[in-house]
């Protein structure tokens, strides 16, 4: 028979007493069950200090006393869940930094390796795989990045376009849709004109408070099953530049 332990209004809560182990009675391998058998008696709730302590069947909130504790109990818990959160993310955030340093460091010798590695195995794609996680060599294009929206405000302004892009804030994907477009046709009359550029097309490739990033390889780094996911994908970017 399972031990019962009343609570009573102005009384600490205290676990059961465990009775020494004999014939009938409880062994320590019991005492999970024991806890769950408690019944809460009396008009307030148990000090309880501890937010992961369990709830009894027979505690009900029938004031504000018990009303109080119950809140007492959920904010803590909530509490603990934000210090987990804020810890992990910190924690995340060193890695992060690790991985950073570590990509700084090597990324050069990384690239000249693998890209040796991939012509001496004579590789389908730009993926060099081992057992710990793959490189993979992976194309960007060009990229443009706003990084004074103010100084490209009063260009647009001079050109009689600004209200073409703000609405009412800048709209900045449009931008950069409309500066790549430009500095893309200025590129091409340079080529075909010996390296010359239209006065119309020139200010693209000068823009102020804009930043451009050339389209190139990338290292990317794998691990995994999305070694797996990528490595499929290469392979099948592969086989459609080769036309199979």
């Amino acid at each position: 028979m399972k031990a019962v332990t009343e609570w009573k209004a102005g009384q600490d809560y205290l676990p059961p007493a465990v009775p020494e182990a004999g014939e009938g009675q409880p062994v320590p391998g019991e005492l999970a069950s024991l806890m769950e058998d408690i019944v809460v008696m009396g008009d307030e709730s148990p000090v309880d200090t501890n937010p992961h302590q369990p709830v009894y069947e027979g505690f009900v909130i029938d004031s504000d006393e018990k009303l109080e504790w119950l809140l007492r109990k959920m904010g803590s818990l909530e509490a603990e869940k934000a210090g987990i959160k804020a810890r992990a993310e910190e924690m995340q955030r060193g890695l992060d930094a690790q991985v950073r340093r570590l990509q700084a460091r090597f990324e050069d010798e990384v690239e000249t390796y693998v890209r040796r590695r991939l012509a001496e195995t004579r590789a389908r794609g730009k993926t060099y795989r081992t057992l710990q996680g793959h490189v993979m060599l992976k194309r960007e294009p060009e990229q443009v990045k706003i990084v004074d929206p103010g100084a490209l405000s009063h260009v647009l302004e001079d050109l009689g376009r600004l209200g073409e892009f703000q609405t009412p804030r800048l709209d900045t994907a449009a931008v950069k849709q409309w500066v790549l477009s430009g500095r893309a046709a200025a590129l091409s009359e340079a080529e075909q004109h010996d390296g010359e550029v239209p006065e119309s097309l020139a200010f693209y490739l000068a823009l102020p408070g804009v930043e451009y990033k050339e389209a190139g390889e990338k290292l990317q780094y794998v691990f995994g099953s999305q070694a797996e996911r990528e490595e499929a994908i290469s392979d099948a970017r592969a086989a459609e530049e080769r036309g199979v």
